[in-house]
């Protein structure tokens, strides 16, 4: 009975775990978005910094 009990607390437990992953897998979905739209941008206009030699 103790076995059966274990068993279905690890199954909750990899489901919980699975959610929370998805969860998680979304934000950082959300993350490269953003940062995608950052890198895209085009700022001609911008002076280069740095040592031309």
């Amino acid at each position: 009975m103790r076995a059966f009990v274990k068993i279905r607390n690890l199954i909750y437990s990899y489901k919980d775990l699975a959610e929370e992953m998805e969860k998680t897998k979304k934000q950082i979905g959300r993350i490269f978005k953003i940062l995608d739209q950052f890198t895209k941008t085009e700022n001609k206009d911008r002076r280069e910094i740095g040592f031309k030699g």
